[in-house]
């Protein structure tokens, strides 16, 4: 443990004298100190600024609406169809009369109707997933996003 403490120590770097090590320390202090009693008097006396930024959309909270719509709708749907197939398996296995074949006909209809918004729920998604996709090509061939994909290529390589 003590190798541990005197390898991390900050003041364990050779280069570093006690002295100036000791200033650090001390004038990090002062500062926090100064710091933290600014921030708790600000608090008290309900004059703390905090910086905020944001862009409001030029089409509003239109598309943020659209979005979460779609998303609780699929949660939704994927819900409703989870149980019905649980359910559904369930009666199969219970053995519930009335039955066609040792199945039961009410947890048959119920598979077939899970397994129905079960595809729905699918090629709803990959729908969506296709269009999407090609207003991502769209944007690309424009030029738009080729320059934007470039300035963040260039920004990120450069580090």
């Amino acid at each position: 443990m003590r190798q541990i403490e005197g390898k991390y120590h900050p003041c364990a770097d050779p280069a570093l004298s006690r002295e100036s090590c000791s200033a650090r320390v001390s004038i990090f202090w002062k500062i926090s100190r100064t710091t933290s009693a600014n921030s708790i008097s600000g608090s008290k006396h309900g004059k703390i600024n905090i910086p905020l930024q944001h862009k409001i959309d030029p089409e509003g909270f239109e598309p943020l609406r659209k979005t979460l719509d779609s998303i609780a709708n699929r949660l939704t749907n994927a819900i409703l169809t989870a149980s019905v197939l649980i359910c559904s398996s369930i009666l199969v296995l219970s053995g519930l009369p009335p039955k066609l074949g040792g199945v039961s006909i009410v947890g048959l209809a119920g598979l077939i109707w899970g397994t129905y918004l079960c595809l729905r729920l699918v090629l709803v998604h990959l729908e969506t997933r296709r269009s999407l996709a090609g207003i991502i090509d769209a944007g690309y061939r424009s030029g738009r996003m080729q320059e934007e994909i470039s300035k963040w290529q260039w920004r990120y390589s450069c580090r």
